[in-house]
């Protein structure tokens, strides 16, 4: 099932479930450069859930394991840029912040 990301008015949330991901392994980041296109995939508790960026025009994505390694996500954020772009962090309980500033975001699970 495929969901459109809209911010949510009470939490700014782009998606209902940001909080679900916490403690979800991430198992793949893989950017399409030709079409823009980042797909992040997370295994949570209840299945896989996949992050998908369209119009990418930023990707950060640093593994440096400051707290330590680890694959587990922390936290989710999100919010709008001044040009009316989303940028999704990601912080893993590794303590990297992976960064995507985008044109939209789908999930699918």
């Amino acid at each position: 099932m495929r969901a459109m990301v809209e911010p949510s008015s009470e939490t700014n949330e782009p998606f209902i479930g940001f909080s679900r991901l916490h403690d979800a392994t991430l198992e793949t980041i893989v950017l399409d450069w030709p079409n823009g296109v980042v797909e992040i995939r997370l295994k949570t508790v209840s299945g896989t859930v996949v992050l998908q960026a369209s119009a990418v025009a930023r990707l950060s994505c640093p593994r440096l394991h400051p707290w330590g390694s680890s694959s587990s996500v922390n936290e989710v954020r999100s919010a709008l840029t001044s040009d009316s772009r989303r940028v999704v962090e990601i912080e893993m309980q590794s303590g990297d912040v992976i960064a995507i500033e985008a044109g939209s975001f789908t999930t699918e699970s």
